[in-house]
């Protein structure tokens, strides 16, 4: 199976817990930040990021929730008893054993991952001449790739990235309340607001206004984990122009209100065993 997903805005209940029977799944994701989970790990992912589901691992996303972003996916056949098509034995065994040696299931992965599910996606709509013949080719590439991508990504935590958007990255995630404008970001990099948002999109998967968003929500999370603050309070704290605009991201992002977050959060904490899926928020 394969496919690509495009999700504007949080989607309550799209991504429940469920799980793919002796199937390894991929996702590369291609914009957006999303928090999912997979047996007991939880995982944030970012632009760039490859996720691995292994075989019958119950896995989803936070609370049920797929949050805004756009990803590639594809499900593969954990099978070593007979050749994958285009493979002889001995191949499909070595990629299903590198499947089963890595030591992390998300990783930086590199760009040609984008290019190999978009070729694979576009021969399998167009249905062109020797379209089996090339797609078994550029999904034996996909698979080689994710492999060397592990090899060279795996424990990496800081992502490549220029200087001037660091910086940029650095001061958002620092100080989310301020409003710093896009003209004085792009003039701390020496760049104009036009090329400074273009690249800034293209090595973090959000546009900065999308970023700086993001960053307050998870602020807000925080806050809203403590008893007592008014919900008006925490996005004025946060730098938002009315509690109704803090409430309408907050949803976009998330798929809740803030005050469903702070019911939910209030009543997983207060449960003995939480459910996956459940915890963290």
């Amino acid at each position: 199976m394969l496919g690509w997903s495009r999700f504007a805005k949080a989607q309550p209940q799209a991504l429940a817990a469920h799980q793919h029977r002796n199937r390894w799944e991929i996702c590369y994701l291609v914009r957006g930040t999303v928090d999912w989970w997979a047996g007991k790990n939880c995982t944030t992912l970012h632009a760039g990021d490859v996720y691995i589901t292994p075989p019958n691992q119950p896995h989803g996303g936070n609370n049920a929730v797929m949050q805004p972003c756009e990803l590639y996916w594809i499900q593969v056949a954990d099978c070593g008893r007979r050749p994958w098509p285009g493979l002889n034995l001995a191949e499909t065994r070595a990629i299903v054993a590198g499947l089963h040696s890595l030591r992390q299931w998300s990783f930086p992965g590199s760009p040609r991952m984008a290019e190999l599910f978009e070729s694979l996606l576009e021969e399998h709509q167009h249905r062109a001449a020797q379209v089996n013949l090339l797609a078994r080719a550029i999904f034996h590439q996909l698979l080689v790739q994710v492999l060397r991508d592990h090899a060279a990504g795996a424990g990496q935590v800081p992502r490549p990235c220029c200087m001037q958007i660091a910086t940029a990255v650095e001061a958002m995630e620092n100080r989310p309340e301020e409003s710093i404008s896009l003209a004085n970001l792009a003039a701390r990099a020496g760049w104009s607001v036009n090329y400074f948002c273009q690249r800034f999109t293209r090595a973090t998967g959000l546009t900065p206004t999308e970023y700086r968003n993001h960053q307050r929500i998870r602020r807000a999370k925080l806050l809203l984990d403590r008893p007592g603050q008014p919900v008006t309070a925490i996005a004025m704290e946060l730098g938002f122009a009315s509690s109704q605009y803090f409430a309408t991201v907050f949803r976009q992002i998330t798929g809740l209100t803030p005050r469903d977050y702070r019911r939910r959060a209030a009543a997983v904490q207060a449960a003995p065993s939480p459910t996956p899926g459940q915890k963290p928020l």
